[in-house]
């Protein structure tokens, strides 16, 4: 082996130490579990929900009080919004979102949608959505009509 190629392999390759390698990562393998332009936050997410609701069997009582509590609080922005002027173009946006967020927290959570088949929240989030569309639809063609 030449001079040359000796001080190459000195200078790069190091003899196995691994001076120059990469760590291993889970971004280096060719499918990372957390693809994604949320990365982990999915994973985290799904499985803080699973344990503040205690996973496949059904919560305590005190649990059941803490949700209608939230949604009670939910209920009491949204009355309260009716009386906020100036909010102009948000009030129409932020009523929908919390009541969706209501709508969710009823069905998932009262309703035990979490214990059905996954067919069932296809259903109801198809009801929702399109009973959102129809209230915009209607918002915008009434809009148009009176000014």
């Amino acid at each position: 082996m030449s001079a040359i190629a000796k001080l190459w392999n000195a200078i790069f390759f190091h003899r196995g130490n691994g001076w120059f390698d990469l760590p291993r990562t889970h971004q280096t393998e060719a499918l990372p579990p957390h693809e994604g332009p949320f990365g982990p936050m999915k994973a985290k997410t799904a499985s803080w929900l699973t344990r503040i609701t205690y996973g496949g069997r059904h919560a305590t009582p005190g649990f059941y009080v803490a949700v209608a509590i939230i949604l009670t609080i939910l209920t009491l922005v949204e009355v309260w919004l009716f009386t906020v002027t100036s909010l102009g173009a948000l009030f129409v946006p932020l009523l929908l979102f919390l009541s969706v967020v209501k709508f969710v927290m009823v069905i998932g959570f009262f309703m035990h949608l979490r214990f059905d088949p996954k067919g069932f929240t296809y259903i109801f989030a198809a009801g929702m959505g399109l009973g959102v569309t129809v209230f915009l639809v209607l918002l915008t063609l009434f809009s148009k009509l009176s000014g």
